[in-house]
């Protein structure tokens, strides 16, 4: 988002202590160090966890900000008092939804037009596993939300609960002109549901491969080239090895791996020299540089 108005994307997140961090974009695409925003001239605290959210909510050309912890108070809604370009948070009002405060243990909202009315809606994922809808049935510049209605798959009539503690995200992913979902949960695992109209998902998810960590276990290398990859889901990834002139020298498929860390051996008899390997699996592809040594 751009906070502070001066066409540049900029960062805000929370973190563990329930502050809200907000990260300038330079013109060069950098980030300046990040600095805790205030409510009321003081930092903000959220509470644990914190996880905010931002959209225009009262229609007066600025953001504002909802914001889920990782505690049972109510979600909290921040109205931006002051301008596009210089924000400012005087207090907090719960999130109401259906009449009374939304209170769901490590809330996370995400903000999105589920049902293309031209009304922002919310969507929050939890600990209980579920999407919990939050339709807006108020006006522009004038939001209101009725209660809760856990996404379900449409066939069947399921409730979607692979995903504890959701954190999502929504996107059309495969560009079909539907919402989809990208959800990561406590286990470090990564789902993505496909839509296939406005609120219904399709009756199954796919995993993302998502590796959290590829390195070396040693460099130089002489006669076995070691490995660890991390993934979010048991996969097979396939490894390359490269010259650095972009010649591919060696090929090979570990197989299926599982989810976790996972040490892989490529027996290496290459000349002494530098090369590259990589390493694809989901829908990226990692890289590391070593040199052989005889």
């Amino acid at each position: 988002m751009d906070w502070n108005n001066d066409g540049y994307t900029d960062l805000i997140v929370g973190d563990r202590d329930g502050f809200i961090n907000y990260f300038q974009r330079n013109s060069d695409g950098t980030l300046q160090s990040g600095m805790k925003l205030l409510n009321g001239g003081i930092t903000l605290d959220a509470g644990a966890n914190s996880a905010p959210d931002f959209v225009d909510w009262d229609n007066d050309g600025d953001l504002d900000m909802i914001v889920g912890t990782d505690t049972t108070a109510p979600v909290r809604f921040y109205e931006n008092t002051g301008t596009a370009s210089a924000y400012q948070f005087d207090g907090f009002v719960n999130f109401i939804a259906g009449g009374s405060s939304v209170t769901l243990y490590r809330s996370m909202p995400s903000i999105y037009d589920m049902n293309g009315d031209g009304l922002f809606d919310i969507v929050m994922g939890a600990t209980d596993k579920k999407f919990h809808y939050f339709e807006n049935t108020g006006t522009s510049g004038s939001p209101s939300f009725a209660a809760a209605v856990q996404l379900q798959y449409q066939s069947g009539g399921a409730a979607v609960t692979e995903a504890s503690d959701s954190r999502l995200d929504l996107c059309d992913w495969n560009e079909d002109g539907h919402i989809d979902f990208v959800a990561g949960d406590y286990n470090q695992n990564t789902y993505l549901f496909f839509a296939n109209d406005g609120t219904g998902i399709e009756g199954g998810y796919s995993g993302i491969t998502v590796p959290s960590a590829f390195s070396l276990n040693g460099n130089p290398v002489a006669g076995t080239l070691s490995m660890n990859i991390n993934l979010g889901e048991a996969s097979s990834p396939m490894f390359t090895v490269y010259t650095m002139n972009g010649r591919t020298v060696l090929s090979h498929n570990a197989g299926t791996l599982d989810a976790g860390n996972n040490n892989v051996l490529i027996p290496i008899d290459l000349p002494s020299g530098a090369y590259m390997v990589r390493c694809d699996t989901g829908n990226i592809a990692l890289t590391e540089r070593f040199v052989v040594v005889r």
